[in-house]
């Protein structure tokens, strides 16, 4: 029994021993491990404040054209506030939202300095630095009029936008049925420019610039591009009656004698109307109905002569024929006028004869009577020849019955070679046959 009860007390001592050395063996580990996770915390915070110094020992200098601008505090930065001021300047202008494609072309750089007592700008500020720096230049389409650039917009569809808009400022063919064509009397086409940003416009402003050569509708120069615009117009109009003539052998040479009155009639026409830049300057007409018929007017006309000789006497008249010749015309009423003397036809150069003693008041050019004379009788009494060629007297000369005076002519308004002659009392013309021998 002894002896088994020191065996049981010694497999107890083995065992608590072991246990001891257990739990001093995990303290261990414990130990180890804390001093490993120690170690790493310290190891992370010695690379993450070389990180921090190494961040905050440089700096970023951005120079334009050789002027420095600003510090940032990095690189990206730097380039931040450049991407950032393009974009200002590009969105600061009409063109906003247009997607213009903008650069520079300077000789922009970025400098790392060290960062000991610099002053830092904000990405912004430098943008805005940068705006009143920078030579901006934008991708754009060039508007180009018989061959030489004149606009510059955004894009090809904001160019083809203004022009169009141009066009139609003037007639739309899409809101109006009457227009024919409208095209440019210039050519023009369109390029790939690059170009100050300043010099780029709107479509609107592109469009004003065409139409009235400035940005501004409200204040013009001189249009850069002529708009021809063809289009039709249906006009209603008098139909003219026609008059027909009828021969009537009864009737002296120079009568005529009204059957019917001529009635207008009434039609549409259309025309061709051409207009540059809203003015009417040309028309032609293409077609024509008729909406009321014109009624012709009908008129007799005399083919009698009488022949007129210097040789015949016996008349009641006292005055003596001017020549000898037919007589194509008689005094009175005719279709359009009223004719106020004879006419006498006789070739070019025949002589004329005063038909009586009397004074040369005229002897000069007037208007429908060409070279004329005018001869004072007394007594309220003058005689008058048109038509004259040569003039054989002057003004003021004394002229005896039968002097020769003038030769017959065509000047003034006139059909053919003859003397319209007169016979005036008192300045009104009476018919000269009441007053000739015959």
């Amino acid at each position: 029994m002894v002896h088994n009860n020191h065996l049981r007390e010694a497999q107890y001592i083995k065992i608590s021993e072991k246990k001891k050395d257990q739990k001093n063996h995990a303290k261990m580990i414990q130990r180890i491990v804390s001093s490993l996770v120690v170690l790493f915390c310290f190891g992370f915070l010695i690379m993450g404040g070389a990180k921090m110094i190494s961040a905050t020992s440089f700096a970023y200098v951005l120079t334009v054209d050789g002027e420095q601008i600003a510090t940032l505090v990095s690189e990206s930065e730097a380039k931040q506030a450049i991407d950032l001021c393009l974009k200002n300047s590009a969105t600061a202008t009409v063109l906003t939202d247009s997607g213009l494609q903008v650069d520079y072309r300077n000789d922009v750089e970025i400098e790392k300095v060290s960062a000991t007592g610099v002053v830092y700008s904000s990405v912004s500020e430098t943008a805005d630095m940068l705006s009143a720096r920078l030579d901006i230049v934008a991708d754009a389409t060039a508007i180009r009029i018989d061959g030489k650039s004149t606009l510059y917009v955004a894009d090809d569809n904001q160019a083809i936008a203004a022009i169009n808009a141009a066009k139609n400022y003037y007639a739309d063919p899409k809101v109006d049925p009457t227009v024919l064509r409208v095209y440019t009397s210039e050519e023009i086409s369109l390029t790939d420019a690059k170009v100050n940003l300043d010099k780029v416009l709107s479509q609107k402003q592109a469009t004003n610039m065409l139409l009235f050569g400035s940005r501004n509708a409200q204040s013009t120069g001189d249009p850069l591009i002529t708009v021809n615009v063809e289009r039709t117009t249906t006009e209603t109009e008098v139909l003219a009656y026609t008059v027909v003539k009828q021969e009537n052998t009864s009737l002296s040479r120079g009568q005529e004698k009204v059957i019917s009155e001529g009635v207008d009639g009434i039609q549409e026409v259309t025309y061709k109307v051409r207009e540059i830049n809203g003015v009417l300057v040309g028309s032609e007409p293409i077609s024509n109905t008729v909406v009321e018929a014109a009624i012709d007017e009908v008129v007799e006309v005399g083919t009698q002569y009488y022949i007129a000789s210097r040789s015949n006497s016996g008349g009641q008249g006292t005055l003596g024929w001017p020549c000898d010749g037919m007589i194509t015309s008689r005094f009175g009423p005719r279709a359009r006028d009223y004719h106020t003397g004879i006419d006498v036809a006789s070739p070019v150069g025949t002589t004329l004869f005063a038909a009586e003693k009397g004074t040369v008041s005229c002897a000069q050019y007037e208007s429908g009577y060409g070279n004329v004379i005018r001869i004072d009788h007394g007594d309220g009494m003058e005689t008058v020849y048109a038509h004259c060629d040569d003039f054989y007297v002057e003004v003021g000369d004394t002229v005896d019955r039968n002097t020769a005076i003038a030769a017959i002519g065509m000047t003034g308004t006139t059909t053919g070679p003859h003397v319209h002659f007169e016979v005036r009392i008192d300045g009104q013309a009476v018919n000269p046959l009441d007053y000739l021998e015959y």
